[in-house]
């Protein structure tokens, strides 16, 4: 390989000057990446600056820049002079063919395999174990300039150093056969080499990789007469996030047109697969009320996987029909539970119940792990309350959504309790204690307020209200209980412990 011949001219130096000034450009973005990510995610002891591994991939991107300028530059030459171009091909066209390629390889791998690259940690543990050597020379890592040209150098080399001898290889092979074979069987080499380039880059591009993002969709209605099947024209739409911190801000409304059609855009998770080429995945509406009003028609607050099903495709949503029937606007039959319940974690999550005035229903739990939501419709079974909870598509129903609950008012505290009977008697035995204290909200109010181990909601703001008397519970329940604590067997009952604190324990003999 005979080195290059290099001539300076007014263009060559123009052409060096953007090299120049595209690689500080490029290494400017790549340091103030590198700050942005120092100020948010911090720097621990210990560890030095490094550059973002994309800046060893400049000099790849220069030998490509450079080989195709060189080699434009000799063709143009050629044709001005009008003399034919040597056989044989330089060392400047064939590297940066390969160069050029592989770096496109590298785009497509970027953009349709972003998982591929996204981790570093072999680069990351390559330069941690090079450092560990360079520091025994230079000194401990930091700001100097010979860490800085180290690590540019060992970026460089561990990205741009395989595609490099990559190309330098395919220029030893192409220069042989150009030496070697007839032109026509050189020129079908060139074909066959272009043909394997495409083929790898269709392969990138046609590979289906799983993703779950966030998509547009649009949700196309219709809101038609239930008696006549006529469409209502000017119908009131509107579709919610039923867990949006600002539920006003999650809003999205429209009206009707003369055939009783609306459109409205949502966020939705989508999950599938994907390639360069086609999308194929699928969402679930579940997490969305819908609510619908016209003129001289009950208003209908329904979710919305009632109208489009569990599973949605993205591409083809269908057209959602909802029916509104005539009369006057339905009653807030829950209007008296209305209101936000909370368990507080202290400090280890806690658990939230939204009680709508029609009966709608959200609940969500926290925890230092995990969050769990439900949501749905509640429904009176006398002195109980039974949550009809929407089913999420691929997963169980929460425990404590399954349960039924009982309102329970204690002065004007309103607790929302579930009917398990340990739960209540937890309850009633805390309330015992509670009026046997002197000052029960310094002893046991957080407990039996907000603590949450009886199974307890509290209606808020409830730490206001006053906490007085007994908690207003069917007086079955309280029979139930003090039968309870005075059965002997039960071994957390108030007779079986005060007979344990009066029976002397004596020691077995051995």
């Amino acid at each position: 390989m005979r080195p290059p011949r290099v001539r300076f001219t007014v263009g060559s130096l123009l052409f060096a000057v953007a090299v120049v000034a595209a690689n500080c450009w490029a290494l400017r973005h790549f340091f103030e990446a590198l700050i942005f990510e120092v100020l948010i995610h911090g720097v621990g002891n210990g560890l030095y600056r490094i550059m973002p591994a994309g800046v060893g991939i400049i000099p790849l991107i220069n030998v490509v820049l450079i080989g195709s300028m060189m080699t434009a530059a000799r063709r143009f030459r050629s044709l001005r002079l009008g003399t034919e171009t040597e056989h044989r091909p330089s060392w400047s066209s064939w590297v940066a063919y390969f160069s050029l390629h592989i770096v496109l390889l590298g785009w497509l791998v970027c953009l349709y395999m972003p998982g591929t690259v996204s981790n570093l940690e072999l680069i990351d543990e390559a330069v941690r174990r090079a450092a560990e050597g360079w520091a025994i020379a230079i000194g401990e890592p930091g700001d100097a300039v010979p860490w800085i040209i180290f690590e540019s150098a060992l970026l460089g080399l561990l990205v741009s150093g395989p595609p490099l001898l990559l190309s330098s290889i395919g220029f030893l092979l192409a220069r042989r056969c150009a030496a070697t074979l007839p032109r026509r069987r050189f020129l079908a080499m060139i074909v066959l080499v272009e043909l394997g380039f495409v083929g790898a880059g269709l392969a990138i591009c046609l590979t289906p990789l799983p993703f779950a993002d966030e998509m547009k969709v649009e949700l196309d209605l219709q809101v038609v007469d239930e008696v006549s099947g006529l469409p209502i024209a000017m119908a009131f739409v509107c579709v919610a996030d039923v867990f949006a911190y600002d539920p006003e801000a999650s809003l999205k409304r429209d009206f009707t047109n003369a055939d009783g059609r609306a459109r409205l855009t949502e966020s939705f998770l989508v999950e599938g697969e994907r390639n360069a080429f086609q999308t194929m995945g699928v969402y679930s509406p579940w997490g969305r009320w819908l609510e619908v009003a016209a003129a001289g028609h009950r208003t209908r607050r329904i979710s919305l996987t009632e109208v489009l099903g569990a599973i949605a495709d993205p591409s083809r949503p269908g057209q959602g029909k909802i029916s509104l029937s005539p009369g006057e606007l339905p009653g807030e039959a829950f209007r008296d539970l209305a209101g936000i319940y909370l368990i507080d974690g202290h400090g280890f999550g806690g658990c939230s119940f939204l009680i709508g005035p029609d009966g709608r229903f959200a609940w969500e739990q926290s925890t230092c792990m995990d969050s769990y939501r439900e949501y749905g419709y509640l429904k009176r079974r006398g002195e109980e309350i039974e949550l009809a909870p929407i089913p999420h598509p691929g997963r169980d129903v929460h425990p404590m959504v399954t349960s039924n609950y009982r309102v329970v008012e204690w002065g004007r505290r309103v607790y929302l309790l579930s009917t398990e009977e340990h739960e209540l008697r937890a309850f009633c035995r805390e309330a015992l204690r509670l009026n046997s204290r002197p000052h029960p909200g310094e002893a046991y109010g957080d407990y039996l307020r907000l603590d949450g181990t009886h199974g307890g909601f509290l209606r808020q703001p409830g730490d206001e209200e006053p906490q007085t008397g007994w908690p207003r519970l069917p007086l079955a329940i309280w029979a139930k209980y003090l039968a309870d604590e005075m059965n002997p067997n039960n071994e957390e009952g108030s007779l079986r412990l005060a007979l344990d604190a009066l029976t002397p324990k004596v020691p077995r003999k051995g």
